[in-house]
């Protein structure tokens, strides 16, 4: 992952560096298209899929020990090597191609922030800190503490719904403004 993050930051900070407020939202915009360049584009092009398959390595291993019981089951014959290499391969093509096809991209990317990124941070925890100490509160806080800590958790669950519905507000919004300045 630190390589990865280093690779993402020096591709940030020089393709800033080269173009200033003219960049766009994917820098291979930025890059003239013809002679040396197309050879950049192409290794900014495998960049992003390395560093995309770096990243999303945890979340292949939780999902592919599922995937090869029934794929093995279905294709006894097939070598192990090939499975894990083709379900990664096969994975990181999905998402890329979505980056591809999606138009706007830019704008679509903060609508799933705001959504998983204040699930996690602000209305998942408060629930599983209930559930995992509501047993435990039960013994060891009065009525009145067990209330407070009930309504503090409710209280940031809330907090994180209107974030939720004012990101998606928002992000309706400019997604409309967009597409419908095309018009």
């Amino acid at each position: 992952m630190i390589i990865c993050t280093c690779f993402m930051t020096a591709l940030g900070f020089y393709g800033y560096t080269g173009f200033g407020d003219k960049i766009a939202p994917t820098i291979t915009t930025n890059v003239p298209k013809d002679g040396l360049y197309s050879t950049i584009n192409i290794f900014l092009m495998l960049q992003s899929m390395l560093g995309h398959s770096i990243a999303m390595y945890v979340v292949f291993d939780m999902f592919f020990n599922g995937f090869r019981r029934k794929f093995s089951a279905r294709f006894p014959n097939c070598p192990k090597f090939l499975v894990d290499k083709g379900f990664r391969v096969f994975w990181v093509m999905v998402t890329y191609s979505m980056a591809v096809l999606i138009p706007k991209l830019e704008i679509m990317i903060p609508l799933v922030g705001v959504t998983s990124g204040t699930l996690c941070a602000l209305v998942y925890p408060p629930i599983f800190e209930m559930i995992t100490f509501w047993t435990d509160w039960k013994g060891l806080l009065t009525y009145r503490e067990r209330m407070c800590k009930i309504a503090l958790n409710c209280f940031v669950i809330c907090v994180g719904f209107f974030a939720i519905a004012a990101g998606l507000y928002a992000n309706g919004l400019a997604i409309y403004e967009s597409f419908h300045n095309d018009l």
